[in-house]
């Protein structure tokens, strides 16, 4: 993705980095040879490595740029035992702190966007109304948050108004977790 956008005449001034959801099951259920795919979160950690790695010369050059990786409020809050998922936005998180630290010096910053449960996407499809109204109830704005949220959020630490803001985990989930 990104040696495509690198031949483009436009900078890279931003990257991001996702990882999809895991598989709820809880610790106790699972099997020993499952227990060790816990470690294939961390191929998360080494895609947005990879992918820094690949613009981060670009960023020192021009003494500016962003990094932003998509968290989870599950870090906060784990009310679904998605282990492989949880356990790599952590990795995600520390990564990020150490990015900030490193390259601040350099004005790029690095921050992660924490979401809660979206509502709709292709990982929320089967997310009953129940579900989707309980979550609204127990947030202090009384909605679930929508993807728009997240890219709000995401646009705002792109932008010249956020270049003072680095090492940071923002959970945009109307307030259910309150960190």
């Amino acid at each position: 993705m990104f040696l495509d956008a690198k031949g483009h005449s436009r900078k890279v001034s931003g990257i991001g980095a996702r990882q999809g959801n895991g598989t709820a099951r809880g610790s106790c259920q699972l099997e020993p040879e499952e227990a060790g795919r816990l470690g294939d979160g961390c191929l998360a950690v080494t895609a947005a490595f990879n992918l820094c790695q690949s613009v981060i010369p670009q960023f020192i050059e021009r003494q500016n740029g962003h990094i932003i990786s998509i968290g989870t409020n599950l870090f906060q809050n784990p009310v679904v035992p998605y282990h492989e998922y949880t356990t790599a936005k952590a990795g995600l998180i520390g990564f990020s702190r150490n990015l900030a630290a490193e390259l601040g010096q350099y004005g790029i910053t690095s921050n992660v966007v924490s979401g809660g449960l979206l509502k709709t996407t292709d990982a929320s499809a089967s997310t009953t109304t129940e579900v989707f109204d309980l979550i609204a109830q127990t947030t202090p704005i009384k909605k679930v948050t929508a993807p728009q949220d997240v890219a709000n959020m995401v646009a705002y630490l792109l932008s010249d108004e956020a270049n003072g803001i680095t090492g940071q985990n923002f959970t945009v989930d109307g307030g259910l977790t309150m960190n």
